[in-house]
């Protein structure tokens, strides 16, 4: 049986943590349920939430966060699971998160528009990273994790990247990201919005940095195709990625039908 594409894994203290698993490539081939896993941040798991980590056989965290998200929600995992930093968009310790640059009025919209640009800049500007991921996944015979703070951006420019790579259709990548606004957005919605007004801030040009608006995403899509050649020419000739790695992760995460 088929498992559920982009399926929702109830941890305690996530909301959006969810398997990539599930979608069908090119070749009709089906990706490896419980092997990659995509999420917000781990700051807040249960002891129940810790046994449940341990139970999935997840071995490897990659924490695309900041030092400042990192020193604010630091993760609480098992003590056996391996944590990599590779932070996308990052400047260093003093970073002040979007939120923080939101209510101090320094970012006055965050649109569509905007979103897409800061998906075209992670592309442009972090492939080592994405690409430290990538070779990761590949290497890995154990479960493994990616994940930024709300598991929407950073976290689903990667799974297009690896959900690209391996032969996942455009439909179905836009359709992976869109589940946060299933899962995560309906919660985030009131206290972000309470945490703007209480700073003076209208929320409501701010809204599509809370959900997942479909055209952001398609706009990295498009980003990825005019100016590097899809998602496998991007790892493979800008983020250090092999042709080896990549057809030892598809080995690894495709099930033939």
């Amino acid at each position: 049986m088929t498992a559920t594409p982009g399926r929702l894994v109830p941890i305690e203290g996530t909301l959006n943590f969810r398997d990539i698993g599930g979608y069908i490539a090119a070749d009709r081939s089906v990706v490896a349920s419980g092997l990659v896993y995509r999420s917000d941040d781990f700051s807040k798991l249960t002891p129940a939430a810790l046994d449940h980590v341990t139970e999935l056989g997840i071995v490897a965290v990659y924490d695309f966060r900041s030092d400042r998200e990192l020193s604010v929600n630091p993760n609480v995992l098992p003590d056996h699971v391996a944590q990599y930093r590779t932070p996308i968009l990052s400047d260093g310790a003093q970073q002040a998160s979007l939120i923080e640059l939101i209510t101090s009025g320094v970012i006055k919209k965050m649109g569509v528009e905007e979103m897409a640009d800061m998906y075209r800049e992670m592309l442009d500007t972090a492939s080592q990273q994405f690409g430290t991921v990538i070779r990761g996944i590949s290497n890995s015979t154990e479960p493994v994790v990616f994940h930024c703070t709300a598991g929407k951006d950073r976290t689903g420019v990667t799974a297009a990247l690896l959900l690209g790579v391996l032969g996942v259709d455009r439909d179905q990548i836009v359709a992976d990201y869109r589940l946060t606004d299933m899962h995560r957005t309906p919660h985030r919605i009131p206290v972000i919005s309470e945490q703007f007004r209480a700073a003076g801030v209208d929320p409501e040009p701010f809204m599509a940095l809370i959900s997942a608006p479909a055209l952001a995403i398609e706009a990295a899509l498009d980003h990825l195709d005019d100016v590097y050649g899809g998602a496998e020419a991007y790892l493979t000739d800008h983020a250090g990625v092999s042709i080896e790695a990549v057809q030892l992760l598809r080995q690894r995460l495709l099930i033939p039908s």
